[in-house]
């Protein structure tokens, strides 16, 4: 049957066996609700909500009205007792499948691992045994915070990035995925987070899978996040995808070109840097022609990063950044620009290929794949590859030293073949033809990552396979 109910999203609670429905509504009210029926089997003033179901000991966790305060509700002997805690309010509890009894309770910045259990004449009793702060300046946000790797991590989500504990060595860490503008997360399974991101100049919005085991991202090459808003299906693992035009459950997703999670961190916090000092620099020298501005512009990026890699203090970076000088000067700094890989030999090839799409394309959203076929030579080689829609570069090196593989395009892509070669993300442009601006634009940004120049390029539409000496 369907339940006509007022309450605000977020204050409902489902028991485990789905019989039963709380609802918080307002600040000063609980409603129990059989589902089966309809039928209201408790209603109370004197608590606000409903915390959390803990079927291992037939019990749940309320919140007070007036104070906030945790009481413990004894669905076994019909009582309510208040709830032993460090903390005089808490605003969430989970139950760890591994352990018996074992319960993780706590608020916005502090997590407590409590046991709960019967005494000999049925009463519950609770313990606290342990309790962790989280990192300073993070917070806990309910209710996206769940238990991963067989309940051994709890994860959360702390404003766009996702915090995490180890309960077993009682680690803490963040995974900064903010980095690429992050925004609803889901658990999949219990090594899987799935997340969307907004799109961002030539970006797209992407929904993403986070392995937290291995820590690399994968693209969820069968979602859309524009297709609406992704929430938890909390207790439960999976996702819920609703938009306009409905509402969509699912507890898997297709995945394709993982990549290590610093990697892509790093080259979205580039990526953001670049775009301020682009902005920046829009308004600053309006003295100087526009030729001198794009130096200039690519002076201070290439300047910055360089510093940021070797070290310097955050007061000179910040100088570099702003392009003054040693007294605090307006002033442009020197062309002596290092690129950011520094170890390419000079007399290394830079050789350019673009697609719009690879020729043996297997469906629209899926990564098609493109040969490189690399001739044998003594002259190292760094391939830039470009493309619009996901390929799966398939490179032959015969043997060939390829320094790097620099990867550029609107969509996700990857390369294959190349061994313990560099693979770094450099934009987001995609070029198969030399007729046009986007063309001179790649070359710009090639020119940050190696200072050769490039010696060769080749594209098509569609592309199959392309021979590079």
């Amino acid at each position: 049957m369907l339940l006509n109910v007022s309450g605000k999203p977020g204050e409902a609670q489902l028991s485990p066996n789905a019989r039963v429905l709380a609802l918080s509504l307002g600040t000063r009210n609980l409603r129990l609700l059989e589902t089966e029926t309809g039928n209201v089997l408790w209603n109370t003033e004197a608590y606000s909500g409903l915390l959390a179901w803990l079927p291992q000991v037939k019990a749940a966790l309320l919140t007070q009205s007036n104070t906030g305060a945790p009481y413990l509700l004894d669905l076994a002997h019909g009582r309510i007792d208040p709830f032993p805690s460090t903390e005089k309010q808490l605003n969430w509890a989970l139950s760890v499948p591994t352990a018996s009894g074992k319960y993780l309770t706590g608020n916005s910045q502090t997590i407590s691992l409590i046991d709960l259990s019967r005494d000999a004449n049925g009463k519950l009793a609770a313990a606290p045994l342990k309790q962790w702060r989280v990192p300073a300046g993070r917070s806990i946000q309910t209710p996206t915070l769940f238990l991963m790797d067989n309940g051994k991590k709890l994860v959360y989500q702390t404003g766009q990035d996702l915090g995490w504990l180890d309960l077993t060595t009682e680690n803490q860490g963040i995974w900064e995925v903010s980095a690429f503008n992050s925004h609803g997360f889901a658990k999949l399974n219990e090594h899987h987070v799935l997340f969307d991101t907004h799109g961002s100049g030539n970006t797209p919005a992407l929904s993403r899978v986070l392995d937290i085991a291995q820590e690399l991202v994968s693209t969820a090459s069968d979602m859309d996040p524009r297709e609406g808003a992704l929430l938890p299906l909390l207790p439960r693992d999976g996702f819920l995808r609703r938009g306009s035009s409905g509402v969509a459950i699912g507890t898997a997703v297709q995945t394709e070109s993982p990549r290590p999670l610093t990697t892509i961190l790093s080259e979205a916090l580039l990526a953001k840097q670049l775009a301020r000092l682009e902005q920046q620099s829009a308004s600053a020298h309006t003295e100087l022609s526009p030729y001198e501005q794009q130096l200039a512009r690519q002076i201070r990026a290439m300047n910055t990063a360089s510093a940021i890699r070797d070290g310097l203090s955050r007061d000179k970076i910040e100088a570099i950044r702003r392009g003054q000088g040693p007294a605090g000067s307006e002033v442009a700094l020197p062309p002596g620009v290092k690129p950011l890989l520094t170890d390419i030999p000079a007399n290394a090839r830079v050789s350019m290929v673009g697609v719009y799409e690879s020729g043996r394309r297997p469906g629209s959203a899926k990564a098609g794949p493109v040969t490189i076929d690399v001739q044998p030579g003594n002259t190292p080689l760094v391939l830039v590859l470009s493309s619009y829609e996901p390929v799966q570069w398939m490179v032959r090196s015969n043997g060939r030293r390829i320094e790097a593989v620099l990867l550029s395009g609107y969509s996700e892509s990857n390369a294959y073949g190349i061994g313990d070669t560099r693979v770094l993300k450099i934009g987001s442009r995609s070029v198969y033809k030399m007729d046009g601006r986007d063309y001179d634009l790649l070359k710009r940004d090639v020119a940050r990552y190696v200072s050769n120049p490039v010696s060769s390029f080749q594209g098509s539409y569609k592309g199959e396979s392309f021979r590079v000496n």
